[in-house]
């Protein structure tokens, strides 16, 4: 599942939260992309968060990893085995 909108009303981590309660699974591992400081929320709720090469200070702080190349999300999965 992917979730790339954030309208005003809307916070990335709720929904995350509400995934979660929806699919009754409190082991489902949770993985952030984000790359600037309104995905901090999100990077809070994640099991795992990972920042773009050109993420905020800040999220990169909070990353768990860290994309060195221009395809971060490909990379966060390679990192982590999902693909």
């Amino acid at each position: 599942m992917q979730l790339t909108s954030c309208r005003w009303k809307f916070q990335k981590q709720k929904a995350f939260s509400k995934i979660q309660q929806l699919i009754g699974n409190p082991n489902l591992k949770i993985y952030a992309f984000g790359d600037q400081n309104n995905d901090l929320s999100m990077f809070s709720l994640a099991d795992y968060g990972i920042s773009m090469k050109q993420s905020s200070d800040q999220l990169k702080q909070r990353a768990t990893y860290i994309a060195d190349s221009d395809h971060g999300v490909l990379e966060g999965l390679h990192h982590y085995h999902l693909i």
